[in-house]
C-alpha cells in the first residue's frame, strides 16, 4: 500500500452505486478504501482488532492487547487501533513494533489525525466527515493540507 497521503477512506454508506461513485471521486486522495458493515450489508459481499465507536471499548480494547500480541507472533503485515484513543495506539504500537496500525475514528467519531498520527498511526481511516460533506473532495482536500502543514 502506497504511503503517499496516509489516508484510507471508510465506504460506510448504504448504496453501491454511492459507494464506487465516492471511490471514483476521492481516488486521488487516499491510499486505500475500507469498505464498512452497512455496504456489505446491503450491497453483499461482493463489493470489495479494535473498533472506534464507543461500545467497542467495553468489548474490544480487553482483548486488544492480546490480539496485537498474536498479530505480532503469527507475521500479520498489521493492525487496528482507534484514532479515538490514541493512547491505545501508544500501546498497541509498543506491542507490534515496526507492523502497520490503521486508525479509524477521524473526523465524525471524534478521533484527531494529528494526534493519532503523532501516537504512532501509520494510516487514518476516514469516512463520514468526508463523504457527507456537501463537496467531499473539497473536505478531503482540507485535511490533507493539515495533515501536511502538521
Amino acid at each position: 500500500m502506497k504511503k503517499d497521503t496516509r489516508l484510507i477512506l471508510a465506504l460506510d454508506v448504504t448504496s453501491r452505486e454511492k459507494a464506487l461513485s465516492l471511490a471514483l471521486q476521492l481516488k486521488g486522495y487516499f491510499n486505500a478504501l475500507k469498505i464498512g458493515y452497512p455496504l456489505i450489508l446491503s450491497a453483499g459481499l461482493g463489493i470489495v482488532t479494535e473498533m472506534s465507536h464507543p461500545g467497542a471499548e467495553l468489548f474490544m480494547a480487553p482483548l486488544a492487547e492480546r490480539m496485537a500480541r498474536l498479530a505480532a507472533d503469527v507475521g500479520a503485515t498489521g493492525v487496528v487501533a482507534p484514532a479515538t484513543r490514541p493512547e491505545r495506539i501508544r500501546v498497541i504500537r509498543s506491542i507490534i513494533g515496526e507492523r502497520i496500525i490503521i486508525s479509524p475514528g477521524v473526523g465524525a467519531q471524534g478521533g484527531s489525525a494529528g494526534a493519532a498520527l503523532e501516537a504512532g498511526a501509520d494510516y487514518l481511516i476516514v469516512g463520514r466527515s468526508i463523504y457527507e460533506a456537501k463537496v467531499p473532495d473539497v473536505s478531503a482536500r482540507k485535511l490533507l493540507d493539515l495533515l501536511s502543514s502538521a
